[in-house]
């Protein structure tokens, strides 16, 4: 025999929507924390090659660019300082299709 459950069918679905919005409210929160973390490291990494560049460091200037470039496909601003950076390392047929590669992205 079928018995009917100890809660009401309308209490159970209210427990239930109220669950599901905090699964999903605490699933919104580790997303904002996780792109938030993502776009601090990036500037700081963009950040450490500007420094770096500064310091007459081109080769680990571009490194960091390089690095920032890759990990931000749609970013055209590591792109332009990774052609400056090239640039001034004598590599200018690396440094133009930098740039090209830049104005595509953007």
């Amino acid at each position: 025999m079928i018995t009917k459950p100890k809660l009401g069918v309308a209490n159970f679905l209210h427990e239930s929507a109220v669950m599901l919005l905090d699964v999903v409210r605490s699933a919104a929160q580790a997303r904002v924390v996780r792109i938030r973390t993502f776009h601090d490291l990036w500037a700081q990494g963009i950040e450490a090659g500007q420094a770096e560049l500064l310091a007459k460091h081109s080769a680990s200037a571009e490194n960091h660019f390089q690095l920032m470039a890759d990990v931000a496909p749609d970013a055209w601003w590591p792109l332009l300082l990774l052609a400056e950076t090239r640039s001034a390392m004598g590599n200018h047929k690396q440094a133009i299709k930098d740039l090209r590669e830049g104005i595509r992205r953007d």
